[in-house]
């Protein structure tokens, strides 16, 4: 494993607050086949497991229901294909989470004309950032490495704690500031987009209790006429 580099003196950035954990972070790690192995291995439990494709943030377009994100995807060598997930708000039904979007990724992994015994076998990771279990084991001590800002240096884990070293120190840092600020930016305007949206629907609630006709609100709201014909039978 690579010396770990003492953090530089220049301000602190938005950088050096990032966990292994957090989407921006996990996403860049996720493109390192040897990061993939590394963290499969560990919470699978299978030292030997070899990792011989991934891909980070793979999104699953359904046309008449809800599409999914897989935060990683990997194949091993015997086919089994991962999904691994991170989500830190326990603001949902996570077992019913984890079920859909399996469910969602197998459709995408049988091609028309297959046989289900073709199917490869789909392992669902769900890393749920507030879970505190600290058993001793090494993977508690490795979900430690997960959740902290500080760059870790452990014989155990090398991958993650260079990867941490190269986007934090080293030369991947710019890399990872502009990341960073790219998804900053992407945040803000779908914040801004759901606001003005909002906003919208608000005054298409004033003017369909004044009695304005549909296509009107829709005119001036820039709502479809499906949206406003909702509004209207609340």
């Amino acid at each position: 494993m690579k010396k770990i580099r003492m953090k530089s003196s220049s301000p602190e950035r938005p950088v050096d607050r990032l966990r292994p954990i957090d989407d921006t972070f996990m996403q860049k790690l996720g493109e390192d086949r040897e990061f993939c192995e590394e963290m499969l291995r560990i919470i699978m439990d299978k030292p030997a497991l070899e990792v011989i494709s991934n891909t980070t943030q793979k999104s699953i377009h359904n046309i008449d229901t809800r599409s999914v994100t897989i935060d990683i995807k990997c194949i091993d060598e015997a086919g089994t294909v991962y999904s691994v997930e991170v989500q830190k708000a326990n603001d949902d039904d996570h077992q019913k989470r984890v079920r859909y979007n399996g469910s969602c990724l197998e459709i995408q992994l049988l091609e028309k004309g297959k046989m289900f015994k073709e199917l490869p076998d789909v392992c669902m990771i769900f890393i749920y950032v507030n879970a505190e279990v600290d058993d001793g084991s090494d993977l508690a001590e490795y979900m430690k490495i997960f959740k902290s800002e500080t760059v870790c240096s452990n014989i155990k884990f090398p991958r993650i704690c260079d990867l941490t070293d190269y986007y934090k120190n080293g030369k991947g840092r710019a890399e990872m500031c502009n990341v960073v600020e790219e998804y900053a930016k992407e945040y803000a305007e779908e914040y801004a987009k759901e606001y003005a949206e909002e906003g919208a629907r608000e005054s298409a609630r004033k003017m369909i209790a004044h009695g304005d006709d549909v296509k009107y609100i829709s005119e001036v709201t820039g709502l479809s006429i499906e949206v406003i014909e909702e509004l209207r039978g609340k």
